[in-house]
């Protein structure tokens, strides 16, 4: 049996569409979701249960009051300054981002007791407190030369000078005025500049 180019055509075009609606097929029964279970309503009550106080039986039962001591207990902070900055860092006790609507308000930020005068002075510590093996010593800088300006010469014409209808430049020389903003139409450039031609 032979086949025509039409039929072979058709039949790949029929066997890549069957193709195709099996995959869609396998991937939407992957997103669907099996259900848990079937939802339990509670039962309803017909019945009312009331529930009645007799205050005369209060009043007769005669009841120990309860005095119950509960003790305080302060304890001082004994931790030195060092150890207070260290730990008394905020931490972020938010839970990870989640897509529950839940919010949470970012602790805090407190701001370090600033070291006291005598401390920023002290070479031989760093303001927390830590040792310096070595202080610093001050570095002797040269003194500041000002730039001198170069006088041009004499002879050497300065930037804008105009001969001959030319103005001066300096790095360019005598350049030709061609006018205030000239524009030129040039019809065989393209919108980005690029020449359009022959591509000999």
């Amino acid at each position: 049996m032979k086949l025509s180019e039409k039929t072979k055509k058709y039949l790949a075009i029929s066997g890549g569409a069957v193709i195709c609606v099996g995959l869609i097929a396998a991937i939407s029964l992957q997103f669907n979701k099996t259900p848990v279970g079937e939802d339990t309503l509670p039962e309803k009550n017909p019945g009312v249960v009331e529930i009645v106080v007799d205050p005369s039986s209060l009043a007769t039962s005669p009841e120990e009051p309860v005095t119950e001591e509960t003790k305080v207990i302060v304890q001082p902070n004994t931790e030195t300054a060092a150890d207070s900055t260290e730990s008394s860092q905020p931490v972020d006790t938010r839970p990870a981002q989640t897509d529950q609507t839940e919010q949470s308000i970012q602790p805090e930020v407190t701001k370090p007791a600033e070291p006291s005068q005598e401390v920023k002075k002290d070479a031989t510590q760093k303001p927390d407190g830590t040792k310096v093996e070595t202080p610093p010593v001050p570095v002797v800088h040269e003194e500041v030369v000002q730039p001198t300006e170069t006088e041009s010469a004499p002879n050497q014409p300065q930037g804008g000078d105009v001969q001959d209808g030319k103005t001066y430049l300096p790095g360019f020389g005598y350049i030709e005025n061609s006018g205030s903003n000239q524009e030129n139409y040039a019809e065989d450039m393209f919108e980005n500049g690029n020449k359009i031609g022959n591509m000999d």
